[in-house]
């Protein structure tokens, strides 16, 4: 896919895509979720439409107000990624969202 003006067309398109795809599993597959949820009990999975986007740096911030400091070039742990996880549930009530502006010089060898 080639994008026009912004890589953002591109990150839309992938969260529209998940969006999607998380709608049609509950819609069509309730049931098997039930059954999944029997053996495995979680929370119903939520998500907003379009999904959030939310910046490395607001990230960073929201993790700070609970206590983990990052540097400007500090990658995120598990736990960290866990935490953030949490604490943008209880804010958006979303499980699902986009870390957009990640640093370069925090970025695994792979993605670059």
């Amino acid at each position: 896919m080639a994008f026009k003006s912004h890589y953002h067309e591109v990150v839309d398109t992938i969260g529209y895509m998940f969006t999607e795809m998380f709608r049609r599993l509950r819609d069509k597959h309730s049931d098997l979720i039930a059954i999944v949820n029997q053996q495995y009990p979680a929370e119903p999975f939520e998500w907003l439409d379009p999904a959030l986007k939310l910046e490395f740096s607001q990230a960073r911030e929201m993790l700070a107000e609970a206590g983990v400091v990052l540097g400007e070039e500090d990658d995120l742990s598990t736990a960290d990624e866990k935490l953030l996880g949490k604490l943008v549930k209880k804010k958006y009530s979303t499980d699902f969202f986009i870390l957009d502006k990640f640093p370069l010089a925090v970025r695994p060898f792979y993605t670059m």
